[in-house]
């Protein structure tokens, strides 16, 4: 495997954090409610705190989310979410650019935006990697100027 020209990891930008924090002081808001309160019923009871556990465990999860990029000499490899990821092979790129900052209303993961773009998003500063097929791929990173050079560059 060739040494990677450019590598970067980013991070959920501050208003998905927000959100993820305030999603997940509401579900343990609803556990406290529902000890505090209890009914007769034992399996709503336990129904309850189940739920907010399991969207609290999401929320967290996604709190530890990242878009991995890494270009090197023959390829992109793309990684978001820990899950879902993407090879480009560097001969078919066509040009890259410094895209447009994401955030909430572009959401965060693997996103499918329309025109034959795909996203692999965690808001803030990406790049937009067009290749000769006519496909772009959005992919977030702090350093986008960074990585069009390292795309740019015939090494």
């Amino acid at each position: 495997m060739s040494e990677p020209l450019f590598s970067s990891t980013a991070r959920l930008t501050r208003p998905f954090q927000l959100l993820m924090g305030g999603i997940i002081a509401l579900q343990i808001g609803i556990a406290f409610l529902v000890r505090l309160f209890p009914d007769d019923d034992d399996g709503g009871i336990l129904l309850s705190l189940i739920v907010p556990g399991l969207v609290l465990l999401m929320c967290l999860s996604i709190l530890a989310a990242s878009t991995r990029l890494t270009i090197t000499p023959n390829q992109v490899k793309v990684k978001t979410f820990g899950i879902f990821s993407t090879t480009i092979n560097r001969e078919d790129i066509q040009d890259a650019w410094g895209g447009k900052p994401t955030g909430l209303g572009a959401g965060a993961g693997l996103r499918i935006m329309g025109n034959n773009t795909t996203g692999y998003l965690t808001g803030g500063p990406c790049i937009a990697i067009k290749t000769l097929n006519g496909a772009t791929t959005v992919v977030s990173t702090p350093r986008p100027e960074e990585a069009v050079t390292a795309l740019k560059s015939r090494s």
